[in-house]
C-alpha cells in the first residue's frame, strides 16, 4: 500500500477525530463559566488593651469575661456566574467550654439592594444562607468572641469551587491598614450596640464605664476625668466637666459636697463616683459626701473625711 494511501486512510481521520473531540468536549470545559466562592479569615483583633486597663470586669449577657476579640471574614463571589442560596458556616472549633460567640456585624458590597442574608447563630457557630451573590459581590463579616480563636470556613453547592485567599506581603500591608480602621470603627459599633441592646456593660470597682472612656484614655495624657456623677441611686448629676476644670498641674483636690456639685437629692447622703485616667491607666474611685477627693490617689489612703 502506498504511503499517501496510508495517510489518507489513517492519519487524516485521526486528526479530524481529535479536532471534533476538541470542539465537543475540551473547548466547552475551557470556556465554561466557573462557580467560585473565595474567603479569607484574618487573625483575631483584641478590642481591649491589657496594657492600659487594670481590674476590668466585663459583663456580657450577665457573664464575666476579660477580653473581647473581633474576627474579620471576607466572602466573595470570584466566579463568572451568580451563586444562589449559598450556605456558609463559620465554626469556632474551640475545646474551651467557656467560649462564646457574642454578636455579628455584616457589611455588604454593594451596600444597597444586596439581597437577603438569613443568619442563625449558636454558642460557637454562625450559619449564613446568602440569597444571591453576583460576581464580585462581597460580604465583610465581623464576629465578636471572648476568646482568641481562629474559625474554620465551610460552604458547598453543586459545581462550586471553594477557595481560601491567603494574602501576599503586599496584600498583608494593605490588610493591616484596613484592620486597624475596622478595629477603631468597632469601638463605635460596640458602644452603639451596648447602648441600644444593653448587652455589654463594663464594671470597674462598681462604676460603669464604656468604650468612649477607653478611647479617651488612649488619646489623653496626664490626669483626665472620663466620667463622674454626684448623687444617690438614679438621682445623679454629671460633674465630669466641673472636676476637669478644677485640675491643676495634673492634680485634683476637692471636697464632695452640695456647695460644689449641687444638691441632687436633698436630705440624703450622696456619693461621688469618678472614672479617671492618668496617662493611659484607667482607675475609679467612689467617695461619700463631705469626703475629700484627691487625685492622683495617694498610697496612704484613698480618701479623707473633712473635719
Amino acid at each position: 500500500m502506498k504511503k499517501n494511501n496510508i495517510i489518507a486512510l489513517f492519519v487524516i481521520p485521526l486528526l479530524m477525530g481529535l479536532i471534533i473531540a476538541f470542539f465537543q468536549f475540551i473547548l466547552p470545559i475551557l470556556t465554561e463559566e466557573k462557580k467560585e466562592l473565595t474567603y479569607s479569615v484574618s487573625s483575631p483583633i483584641s478590642l481591649i488593651d491589657d496594657g492600659i486597663i487594670t481590674n476590668l470586669d466585663i459583663k456580657i449577657n450577665g457573664v464575666n469575661t476579660q477580653q473581647i476579640f473581633s474576627n474579620q471574614i471576607v466572602i466573595e463571589n470570584t466566579g463568572q456566574i451568580p451563586l444562589i442560596n449559598t450556605p456558609v458556616s463559620i465554626i469556632f472549633q474551640n475545646s474551651d467550654s467557656s467560649f462564646v460567640l457574642y454578636n455579628s456585624v455584616i457589611e455588604t458590597f454593594p451596600k444597597y439592594e444586596f439581597g437577603n442574608i438569613d443568619i442563625k447563630k449558636s454558642k460557637n457557630k454562625i450559619r449564613l444562607v446568602v440569597e444571591l451573590l453576583n460576581p464580585d459581590d462581597r460580604i465583610l463579616l465581623s464576629l465578636l468572641t471572648n476568646k482568641n480563636s481562629i474559625p474554620t470556613f465551610y460552604s458547598k453547592i453543586e459545581g462550586m469551587v471553594l477557595s481560601e485567599h491567603k494574602p501576599d506581603k503586599k496584600d498583608e500591608s494593605i490588610l493591616s491598614i484596613i484592620l486597624a480602621i475596622v478595629a477603631s470603627g468597632l469601638s463605635i459599633i460596640l458602644l452603639a450596640f451596648s447602648q441600644s441592646k444593653g448587652y455589654i456593660s463594663f464594671d470597674l470597682n462598681g462604676v460603669k464605664i464604656n468604650f468612649d472612656m477607653l478611647y479617651n484614655a488612649k488619646s489623653e495624657s496626664g490626669l483626665k476625668i472620663l466620667f463622674a456623677t454626684y448623687g444617690k441611686g438614679d438621682k445623679i448629676k454629671d460633674v465630669a466637666l466641673t472636676l476637669n476644670k478644677m485640675i491643676q498641674e495634673n492634680q485634683l483636690r476637692v471636697i464632695a459636697n452640695n456647695k460644689i456639685f449641687g444638691d441632687a437629692v436633698p436630705n440624703i447622703k450622696k456619693e461621688l463616683k469618678v472614672v479617671y485616667s492618668i496617662g493611659k491607666d484607667i482607675n475609679t474611685i467612689r467617695i461619700k459626701e463631705d469626703e475629700i477627693l484627691e487625685l492622683p490617689v495617694k498610697a496612704t489612703s484613698l480618701s479623707k473625711k473633712t473635719k
